[in-house]
């Protein structure tokens, strides 16, 4: 209330300087509206008469700076009026006795104080704190009703956020699909053999492979490169192309190297089986019973040494072993699968790919890939080819299309 009443003083003393500021234009509006009366009357002009008079005034004095004058004073009247009745209305209410103030009157805050202490309170003996602790407090019923709507909606949720992780393994076994396809259908479209060559371990060593022996500076820093591809690079070759003269082969890469994608690998035991003969290795399921049965038998690669690598200039190491041996798959310009030569082999090809992570040796003071083995990191140890965890890409023989297969429960 004191801070309206001095704004109500400070508008009336604004208002008494404007009226002793522009005097002169109270004295410039009685002597136009003096002459303009004594013209109406007279009908002569006096503009001697008027221009004597004000010439007496201020520069500034006239029938405009008049208006402007009378226009700023209704403002400020009108504003003092304002605050005025504010503070009147203010003033009022709060001087009202309080035997003259409605019956059922009561400040918003005692009001909303006795709501909550009569909505908590059962009885009259409770006091306004024992009241206020009765309505922040809960019961074991509420709690264990509380608990189980969280332990419902996180029970729900749950398997909604499985589905946003990655899943590794199907992705790198739609990239193995996808690619082997595209071999397959190189070689119908381009009617010659295509190999899918891939990358070994140890691929660099002398004493597994002499055909190294024939690398130069070139070759070993191509390899460089190749070293952090063992176990998931591939990429397509052809042996032999259209017009080529009996007995003369020109061998051609088709693609660059690519890798399968993180979280999966080849397992090693593709790399190491025997590509023929008994069956190496057998991978099983179960039948209605719960007993394991043959499912899927296991061969390695076939190894081929008529690819170039790692450059297609490298030099031939030997008419018997030009190159160095590299795993791969072909298939022949009809789309099945077949050797190097364009033979076609009946037997189905099995790729199994490991759910892990795989690691691969760095120089320390240049971060450059080191000629070292990988690290395998197999999560669980054996999901290749376990029967309970298994992740295939099969291959058939006679019309070359691969497709996926996981565990089977019977």
């Amino acid at each position: 209330m004191a801070l309206i009443s001095t704004s109500v003083q400070r508008g009336e003393l604004r208002l008494g300087l404007a009226r002793n500021r522009f005097n002169g234009f109270g004295q410039a509006r009685e002597t136009v509206e003096t002459v303009s009366s004594a013209r109406a009357a007279a009908g002569t002009p006096l503009k001697r008469g008027v221009n004597e008079r004000a010439s007496h005034l201020p520069q500034s004095a006239g029938e405009s700076g008049a208006g402007k004058l009378a226009a700023y004073i209704r403002l400020l009247e009108g504003v003092a009026q304002i605050f005025n009745l504010l503070y009147r209305r203010f003033a009022i209410g709060n001087a009202l006795p309080r035997f003259q103030r409605p019956a059922g009157f009561k400040p918003a805050i005692q009001q909303i104080e006795n709501l909550r202490y009569d909505s908590c309170r059962p009885n009259a003996l409770r006091t306004p704190r024992s009241a206020l602790r009765a309505c922040l407090a809960f019961t074991l019923l509420e709690l264990l009703v509380v608990i189980g709507i969280i332990g419902l909606l996180a029970g729900l949720a749950v398997p909604i956020l499985n589905n946003f992780k990655p899943n590794y393994s199907a992705n790198a076994t739609r990239a193995l699909m996808d690619d082997l396809s595209r071999a397959r259908q190189l070689a119908i479209s381009e009617h010659t053999t295509v190999l899918m060559v891939f990358v070994k371990t140890n691929f660099w060593v002398s004493s597994i492979d002499k055909a190294v022996q024939s690398w130069q500076p070139a070759d070993w820093v191509r390899a460089t490169n190749l070293v952090n591809k063992q176990l998931v690079g591939y990429t397509f070759v052809s042996v032999r192309s259209l017009g080529d003269q009996p007995g003369v082969h020109t061998p051609q890469y088709l693609a660059g190297w690519k890798t399968l994608p993180d979280g999966a690998f080849l397992t090693l035991l593709k790399f190491t089986l025997p590509s023929g003969g008994a069956v190496p290795f057998t991978i099983y399921t179960n039948d209605l019973s719960g007993n394991p049965v043959p499912a899927f038998p296991l061969y390695g690669f076939n190894y081929t040494a008529q690819v170039p690598f790692p450059r297609l200039e490298t030099p031939i190491f030997s008419p018997k072993q030009p190159y160095v041996l590299l795993p791969y798959i072909a298939f022949n310009y009809l789309g099945q699968r077949c050797d190097d030569n364009g033979n076609v082999l009946q037997q189905n090809a099995v790729f199994p790919l490991a759910k892990g992570n795989i690691s691969f040796a760095r120089d320390e003071a240049t971060h450059t890939p080191k000629f070292a083995p990988p690290t395998l990191f197999e999560q669980p140890s054996g999901n290749a080819t376990n029967p309970v965890s298994y992740n295939l890409v099969s291959v058939d023989w006679l019309t070359g299309r691969a497709r996926a297969i996981q565990q089977e429960v019977r």
